[in-house]
């Protein structure tokens, strides 16, 4: 894994070939990403979910969840976390009005994490 620190409350994380787990955690920012390869299987919200290569992904801060790969060869993917803060501050005060399944393969949503992750 690698992550770089874009501002003040903003981080790009990348994962290469991940082949072993995650235990349950939550995170106090909101996880945006896509899956770069591979099958990505977590369970969110109380349901196993899985990311295939170009699906993204929305994780609410605060929500319990872990990570696997679900298949044999590993999985991977690019997400930005961000403070809820500057999220508040982007919608007047309002929470994202995200998709309520933490995978979507809806191409406007890909098409904006694509280009907040800066790969338009």
């Amino acid at each position: 894994m690698h992550s770089r620190m874009l501002g003040d409350g903003i981080e790009l994380v990348e994962t290469y070939a991940l082949k072993s787990g995650y235990a349950p955690h939550s995170h106090d920012c909101y996880v945006i990403g896509l899956t770069s390869h591979g099958v990505q299987q977590f369970r969110y919200r109380g349901t196993e979910n899985f990311a295939l290569p170009g699906q993204a992904f929305v994780l609410h801060p605060a929500e319990l969840h872990d990570g696997r790969p679900g298949s044999d060869q590993g999985y991977g993917y690019r997400s930005i976390q961000i403070d809820s803060a500057h999220i508040a501050d982007a919608t007047g005060g309002s929470t994202l009005p995200f998709v309520r399944e933490p995978v979507s393969s809806d191409p406007k949503l890909r098409a904006a994490i694509a280009q907040l992750l800066g790969d338009t």
